[in-house]
Formats: structure tokens, C-alpha cells, sequence
């Protein structure tokens, strides 16, 4: 539709005017504890620029800034009220005690909406904090909000059927991702310190990308899916859909994580300095033998950006060599494949895949013409997992093997080249 619709210039968001938003988490709580900032003044920050850019984004579920303000309170009265080493042994036990942070919907905030950008899940509530919620709560920190997702998580983009498209703050006619697109654009805009995401197949990475900000999808087991919707216990699904931060500050990533890991943090190492002269790092500007129409080679400026960044790296003492890697030719049917196989994984309509088929292709015919109660993404990611992606069973299975061997290889390949980044 753009090329058929003359294009104007991008829609900008209010310039940030209050600079408390502008500093990372790492010298937030730096300040905190100096006795350096209050509570009350950051989170009384971060509601006025949510308030400003919001109705050029529309990136908010619910909010609680009444609550939030409440819970400042409380921790300034609890900093105020501890002397010399209380002080040190409080920041200790409370790591993000008084900061402020947002919530990606289907991650689940105790007595907010968990309806995941569907019409049939309007009226629930969340009962309880998720569990990587709970873990960032427990810190200390104070949730602000609920942030949009697209229906059931199931889309590149962030188009609910319950309220308008989210859009990127940097230029309202393009998209701020998927599905932690509400997270991505947010931080994008300097309204989030950093967010709580999730992502099994791009969720955080994407809107991170989109929005000019940082996202970490963690490695597979580390965060809980407690409390997450959607979700299964199906091996695959736990292994693959993880929970993690997006912010604007690369340096809050590690902290970050580990907080969020919970009783996992010990698998971690991430607050340890890194010298870089003991990292190589192995980049690719895509692979050879891909299908050129289902994978793309990186754009001109992406390839640039690369190696500017390789070009730094370098200079920092990191060996740099491209990857050749040969075994990607199949990386698009793995992918649709692992889904297809998912069990106990959430159906839009009805439980079984087989239940009632009628009723799904009535609802597809119905989206076409922009009739349906779901979403044409959701609709379409539900009828890939209904036929098989248009692939037979053998063939499923035999990626599925193929899968395995990959993942062997990379193991043995971490194995050899423990310092070695990808």
C-alpha cells in the first residue's frame, strides 16, 4: 500500500525533556544508592514521557500509574529509613528496589489484562505475576504497565484484534515488530527503562532491531514460561520460548537477565568482564545456497553497520573471521516445522488441530474480507500449524532430525571455542 499511497514524512514523537529517562539502569542504581535520585521523581518521569508519546504509538494495554506511584513511595520510605550498612545489605536483597519497568502483556502482571490482543480473552485478568515478573518484582523493581502484543503472540507485527496497530516511534507508517512490539516501542520512544519480553521465534529480537534499542532472547531453560500466555510444556516450547529483557542500554542487558533467571542466575555468568582480546568472533552477511526469495541477503546499510562494528572490534583486539557455515539450507522448514509439531500449544479456535475445520475456514474466508473477530496474522499462523505448512509428516520428521544434528554440531563446536561468539 505504500507505493499506491503518497507517503509523507515520518510522524516524530515529543522530544524527551526530563534527562532522568535518558540514564541507563546501571547508573540508576548508582543513584538510588547515593540517596542520589528518588523513586517518586524517576517513576513520576517515565508515566509524563509514557503519557506524551503513547497516542503516537499505541503501545499500552492497561496501566497502573496510581499503584506505581504508591509502590515509589514505599521504597523511598524504606531508603530513608536505613543507615550505613542497612542501606548496602537493602540494595543487596533488592537489587532494582524503586526502579520502574514494563510488562509485554502475555508475560502476566498480577490484576492486569491478559488478554493477548484477542476479543475472546477481553475479560481475564491475571491472578498472579508470571514467574520472570515475579522475579524482577521481587528485586524490587515497579511495574508500570501492560504493553500490546498481537493476537496470541502470532504475528511479526503488532496488530491486536482488540485496539489499534502499534507503530515505531521513529516513524509512525512502519512497524515496531513482533510480538513484544508494545516492549520495542516503548523503549524505543524513551518510555521504558527496559521491558520484560518474550520470544520463540524472533519476539524480541525483531521489535529490538526495529526500534533502535537492545533485546536479549536468554538460552533455552534459563527463564521460566510460568505464567506466560501462550504456553505448553511440551519439550520444544520450553526449550525455545524464553522470556527476557528489551532496553535501550546495552550495559542492562546482563544485570538484567540475571535477575530475570531467577534460581537459574547460577547457570550465568554475565556480570563477569570480559577481555576482549580472548573473544573471536565469526560474522556472516548471509549464506550461500539459501533460496534468494525466502532468504535475503542483509540490506546495503545492515551490511555496512557490520562491519563498522567488526571494524571497532577489531581494533579492540577481537579475531574476526567470517562464518561458513553450510547447513542452513533447510533453516525456514526447521523452523515451520518445530511448530507444526508443538503440542499443547494454545489453537485460536477450538483445542485440536482436527475439531472442527468448518469453523476455521469460515473464519479465514471472514478475515479476507476484513470481517473476522481474529486477526488475518493469527489466522494465517493457525492454518500453517493446521496443515503442516505444506509440508507431508516425513518430511517434518526429517528436519526434525536434521535439527538435532545441527544443534550437536554447534555444541561440540562451543565446546572447542569456549571464548568464541557467533
Amino acid at each position: 500500500l505504500n507505493l499506491l499511497l503518497a507517503r509523507k514524512g515520518p510522524s516524530t514523537i515529543p522530544p524527551i525533556r526530563n534527562q532522568l529517562v535518558t540514564f541507563p539502569l546501571v547508573e540508576v542504581i548508582k543513584l538510588m544508592r547515593q540517596r542520589k535520585l528518588k523513586s517518586v521523581d524517576l517513576v513520576k518521569a517515565y508515566i509524563e514521557r509514557i503519557k506524551e508519546v503513547n497516542p503516537h504509538i499505541n503501545a499500552i494495554v492497561q496501566d497502573r500509574f496510581k499503584g506505581a506511584l504508591e509502590d515509589a513511595e514505599r521504597a523511598d520510605g524504606l531508603i530513608a529509613k536505613a543507615t550505613g550498612e542497612q542501606l548496602s545489605a537493602l540494595f543487596r536483597r533488592y537489587t532494582l528496589l524503586g526502579i520502574p519497568f514494563t510488562v509485554k502483556e502475555s508475560c502476566g502482571l498480577k490484576g492486569m489484562p491478559i488478554r493477548v490482543g484477542s476479543r475472546q480473552r477481553a475479560h481475564l485478568i491475571s491472578s498472579a505475576h508470571g514467574e520472570v515478573v515475579n522475579n524482577v518484582v521481587a528485586a524490587g523493581g515497579i511495574p508500570l504497565l501492560v504493553s500490546i502484543t498481537p493476537e496470541y503472540c502470532f504475528s511479526m507485527e503488532t496488530n491486536p484484534a482488540t485496539q489499534k496497530r502499534c507503530v515505531n516511534p521513529h516513524d509512525n507508517k512502519r512497524t515496531a515488530g513482533g510480538s513484544s512490539g508494545g516492549e520495542g516501542a516503548l523503549n524505543g520512544a524513551g518510555a521504558s527503562l527496559f521491558g520484560v519480553a518474550s520470544d520463540i521465534a524472533g519476539s524480541i529480537r525483531f521489535p529490538s532491531l526495529f526500534n533502535g534499542v537492545f533485546g536479549h532472547k536468554p538460552t533455552g531453560g534459563i527463564t521460566s514460561i510460568e505464567g506466560h500466555f501462550p504456553d505448553s510444556k511440551d519439550k520444544v516450547c520450553l526449550e525455545y520460548l524464553q522470556l527476557g529483557p528489551i532496553t535501550r542500554f546495552g550495559r542492562d542487558l546482563g544485570v538484567l537477565t540475571q535477575i530475570m533467571a531467577g534460581k537459574n542466575a547460577e547457570k550465568l555468568d554475565l556480570l563477569t568482564p570480559v577481555e576482549t582480546k580472548d573473544i573471536k568472533i565469526f560474522y556472516a552477511l548471509g549464506f550461500d545456497g539459501l533460496n534468494g526469495v525466502l532468504h535475503k541477503s542483509p540490506e546495503t546499510e545492515m551490511t555496512l553497520s557490520i562491519l563498522t562494528a567488526l571494524k571497532y572490534l577489531k581494533s579492540r583486539g577481537c579475531e574476526v573471521e567470517r562464518a561458513s557455515m553450510n547447513d542452513f539450507r533447510n533453516s525456514l522448514e526447521i523452523s515451520l516445522g518445530g511448530l507444526v509439531l508443538l503440542e499443547d500449544f494454545p489453537y485460536l479456535i477450538n483445542t485440536s488441530k482436527k475439531q472442527n475445520l468448518n469453523e476455521f475456514l469460515t473464519e479465514m474466508g471472514k478475515a479476507i474480507l476484513g470481517k473476522s473477530e481474529y486477526t488475518r496474522d493469527a489466522l494465517y499462523f493457525e492454518s500453517m500449524r493446521r496443515f503442516n505448512a505444506g509440508m507431508s509428516m516425513e518430511n517434518i520428521l526429517k528436519y526434525k532430525a536434521e535439527a538435532e544434528m545441527l544443534k550437536t554440531k554447534f555444541a561440540v563446536n562451543l565446546l572447542i571455542f569456549s571464548n568464541n561468539a557467533f
